[in-house]
C-alpha cells in the first residue's frame, strides 16, 4: 500500500507539472499569436494608408479626345472676346470655376462627347488651366523662348529615342542577344544626348545639327546607339523619311553635355 501510495504521489506530481507546462506553453503561444496578429494589422493598416497615399498622388488619366475638345472649347470662347481665366487666383476661385464650367459645357456639345464622360471634361478643363497658367507665367516672366526650346529639345531627345527603340525591335537589327540586352539598358532618357536648336544647311540641302554629347558615355555604348539608329532609318521608315533623315547629319565635336552621369550606369557605358 505505502509503494502505490508514493507511486501515486509521484506520477500524480509528474503529471501536474507535464499540465503546467503545457498550460504554460500554450499561454505562451497563444500570447505570440496576439502580438503577430496585432503586427499583421498594423502592417495592413500601414499599406491601406500607403495605397490611399498613391491613389491621391496618382494623375487621373487624359483622354486625348476630350483633351482636344476642351481646347477648341476655349479658343472658341477667346474668339467671342471672352475673358477666359484669371490667372492671378486658383482655378477654383468662382470666376475660373463659371468659366471652366462654360469650357466643359462647349466640349459635352461636341459631335465627339460620346467618347468622353463629363468627369473627363472636367479633368481636361483643369489640365488646361494648369497649362494656360504656366504659359502666362513664362510670358510675364520673360522665360516663354527658353521653355519652348527646352520643350523642343526634349521632343527631339525623344523622338531620337524612339527610333533607337524601333531599331532594336526590327527584324532586320543584327545585334547579338547580350548586345540587345546592353542596347536594352542605356535606351533612356537619360542615355539620350541633345540635339542643340541651331541648323546650318548647305547648297545641296544637307542639314548639321550640333549634338551635345555626353562625355562620361563609352564609345562602345554610342556605336550601340549609333547602330540601333542606322537600322531604324535604312529598315524601318518609309522613302521619303529615309531620305530627309540621310541628310541630316550631327556634328559631335561642337559641345559636352553638362549632365552628369547617373549612378546606376553600366560599367561597360561609361569611361573609365
Amino acid at each position: 500500500m505505502k509503494c502505490n501510495h508514493a507511486f501515486n504521489y509521484n506520477f500524480g506530481k509528474f503529471m501536474y507539472f507535464q499540465i503546467t507546462s503545457l498550460m504554460r506553453a500554450n499561454a505562451e503561444l497563444k500570447e505570440m499569436l496576439e502580438q503577430k496578429d496585432a503586427m499583421l494589422d498594423e502592417k495592413d493598416r500601414k499599406i491601406g494608408s500607403l495605397q490611399e497615399q498613391v491613389n491621391k498622388r496618382k494623375k487621373p488619366t487624359l483622354n486625348k479626345v476630350c483633351s482636344k475638345e476642351i481646347r477648341h472649347a476655349t479658343k472658341k470662347l477667346k474668339k467671342d472676346h471672352v475673358e477666359i481665366f484669371d490667372f492671378s487666383v486658383s482655378a477654383s476661385h468662382a470666376n475660373n470655376a463659371q468659366m471652366m464650367e462654360r469650357i466643359v459645357d462647349g466640349a459635352m456639345r461636341s459631335v465627339h462627347a460620346t467618347k468622353y464622360s463629363r468627369e473627363d471634361a472636367e479633368i481636361a478643363a483643369k489640365k488646361y488651366f494648369t497649362t494656360l497658367k504656366g504659359e502666362n507665367t513664362r510670358q510675364m516672366n520673360g522665360t516663354k523662348g527658353k521653355h519652348l526650346r527646352q520643350m523642343c529639345r526634349t521632343s527631339r531627345m525623344d523622338n531620337k529615342l524612339k527610333m533607337r527603340l524601333s531599331g532594336l525591335r526590327s527584324k532586320h537589327c543584327k545585334l547579338s542577344p547580350s548586345q540587345k540586352q546592353n542596347a536594352k539598358d542605356i535606351l533612356h532618357m537619360a542615355y539620350t544626348s541633345s540635339d542643340e536648336d541651331e541648323v546650318e544647311k548647305t547648297d545641296d540641302g544637307t542639314e548639321y545639327r550640333n549634338v551635345r554629347i555626353l562625355p562620361w558615355e563609352s564609345n562602345e555604348a554610342r556605336n550601340l546607339k549609333a547602330s540601333l539608329l542606322n537600322t531604324h532609318i535604312e529598315h524601318v521608315l518609309g522613302e521619303r523619311d529615309r531620305k530627309r533623315m540621310q541628310k541630316l547629319r550631327r556634328d559631335e565635336n561642337c559641345a559636352f553635355s553638362e549632365r552628369k552621369c547617373p549612378d546606376n550606369v553600366p560599367v561597360w557605358a561609361c569611361n573609365p
